[in-house]
């Protein structure tokens, strides 16, 4: 059954910023939908996905990013395929206005499946991605925030929009995405858990799950493996998801979304919001929620 959710960070969003943020992942559901019933691949699907929101301001995941310590824009993406479990993921790229599309890229060409600043810029010029000025990613509003706290600027502000997908295709194949800016005020280099399998992303036969929040303890948790082999277990993704989500709560706040097989899907996180939105072929409703259907029974 052919499915797709979308999230758009977990995080204590104030009430202004959740329409933006709903309508924003209610568009990507809808370009990845629209890729899965023309019969492309769960990877294709979540690309296209990721695009919008890339392309979209409101979001922690290109262009209106948060800003480095540095004062710059620094990206990370990956994307695993549950088909053969192959990944492809890159991090620190500055002049890669859309790091999904170089990720899909690598997917299909690369047998390197990790590439990180120049080496990734390189990888993404000798195959067609136009490199852009870091400038290009910048906008006033993080321009204005990265100025106003620019002396506490590892710690001043830390929400997550980062974007995640998760799809299955008519194949019964999953693949799961993300996209970040990373958290703001980091420092030059900083990779969080959204590009590193098992963390940010995982995706297999049975399932797969994105991951969302602050990076550190979701790598300590392997928050997406985690998940995935709960599931092994209980064949429940809703219980699965919250088994991670817990695991998790010991170290820090996030949260994940996940699809299995069979089109069940779940989103759960100990924030007290993360935007998604999600769409199956059977009941052919996108769907968009600020926050999990159940409450995380801590």
């Amino acid at each position: 059954m052919k499915s797709i959710i979308i999230h758009g960070g977990a995080w204590n969003m104030p009430k202004n910023l959740e329409e933006p943020h709903l309508k924003g992942v209610r568009e990507a559901c809808k370009a990845g939908r629209d890729l899965l019933l023309d019969g492309k691949k769960s990877a294709d699907a979540v690309t296209d996905a990721l695009t919008v929101l890339e392309d979209d301001e409101t979001f922690d995941a290109g262009v209106g990013s948060f800003l480095s310590s540095a004062g710059s824009v620094e990206l990370d993406a990956g994307m695993m395929t549950g088909e053969n479990q192959d990944f492809a993921s890159c991090g620190s790229v500055t002049r890669i206005k859309n790091p999904i599309r170089l990720c899909r890229k690598m997917l299909d060409v690369s047998p390197n499946k990790l590439l990180v600043c120049e080496g990734a810029h390189q990888f993404a010029q000798k195959n067609g991605i136009v490199l852009i000025d870091n400038l290009e990613l910048v906008t006033k509003r993080e321009l204005d925030r990265y100025n106003k706290y620019f002396s506490a600027v590892e710690t001043y502000f830390q929400p997550s929009d980062t974007v995640g997908a998760v799809a299955l295709d008519g194949n019964g194949n999953i693949t799961a995405a993300n996209t970040t800016g990373g958290t703001p005020g980091k420092p030059p280099g900083r990779v969080g858990d959204s590009p590193i399998v098992g963390c940010g992303i995982y995706a297999g036969k049975l399932a797969g799950m994105a991951a969302t929040g602050l990076g550190e303890p979701i790598i300590k948790t392997v928050l997406t493996k985690a998940v995935y082999d709960k599931y092994k277990e209980t064949k429940d993704i809703w219980k699965s998801s919250e088994h991670g989500i817990k695991a998790l709560s010991e170290y820090g706040w996030g949260g994940v979304i996940a699809l299995d097989r069979y089109g069940n899907h779940a989103a759960v996180h100990n924030t007290t919001k993360m935007p998604y939105a999600f769409w199956n072929e059977i009941s052919d409703k996108i769907e968009v929620k600020i926050k999990s259907e159940k409450e995380l029974d801590q």
